[in-house]
């Protein structure tokens, strides 16, 4: 298991590339919480979406039971973003099978 990393802290509606802030490669595999008390949507593509956009993986709010998701095989080129509708933390680790 890889070491834990620090969680990732996200101003409201605006997306955050979960790659660049954890300094994981992009493409690799991640387990993602939304330790929060608001709603964070997940995106998988090359360019940081517009902030008014809702797609993608909504992670509901701490403590629901869907507040975790692992992303695999995320292609080549692309990158995970986040926005929460709040402000609120994620935590961001390597997944490892």
């Amino acid at each position: 298991m890889s070491d834990t990393l620090p969680d990732i802290t996200m101003q409201a509606n605006t997306y955050v590339d979960l790659y660049t802030l954890t300094g994981i490669a992009p493409g690799t595999s991640l387990v993602i919480n939304n330790k929060s008390s608001a709603v964070v949507f997940l995106q998988v593509r090359a360019s940081q979406p517009s902030s008014a956009s809702n797609d993608g993986w909504p992670l509901r709010s701490s403590p629901a039971p869907d507040t975790w998701v692992t992303l695999t095989d995320v292609p080549a080129g692309s990158r995970v973003w986040a926005k929460g509708t709040a402000a609120g933390r994620l935590f961001v680790q390597v997944y490892e099978e």
